[in-house]
């Protein structure tokens, strides 16, 4: 059950750390929508920005999770895996080739 639980966050919380890093949401979202929190105390501050980063990882990983489901639907990873073995079949014929 653990080893289920991990394969399922795993995408997730790679998905959320690439949403974060995002210039656009960098410079945009996070610096426009969240100065509000400095006008509190450093202990408040500190229980804000758990509670706003707890939320922002749910939002994100909802999100994230919409685009594993449309990435099923629409069957990426079986494309990809076809590509690769066309490719792999590929190298492999042109490197049994001897030009000397």
């Amino acid at each position: 059950m653990i080893v289920k639980l991990i394969s399922f966050f795993s995408p997730l919380t790679y998905g959320i750390y690439l949403s974060h890093n995002h210039l656009f949401v960098r410079q945009y979202i996070v610096r426009k929508y969240f100065l509000w929190i400095l006008k509190y105390k450093s202990i408040n501050i500190v229980i804000i920005e758990i509670m706003c980063s707890f939320g922002i990882f749910l939002f994100c990983g909802f999100i994230d999770l919409i685009r594993l489901f449309i990435f099923k639907f629409l069957k990426i990873k079986k494309i990809f895996i076809l590509l690769e073995n066309k490719i792999t079949i590929m190298t492999d014929k042109v490197s049994s080739i001897n030009f000397l």
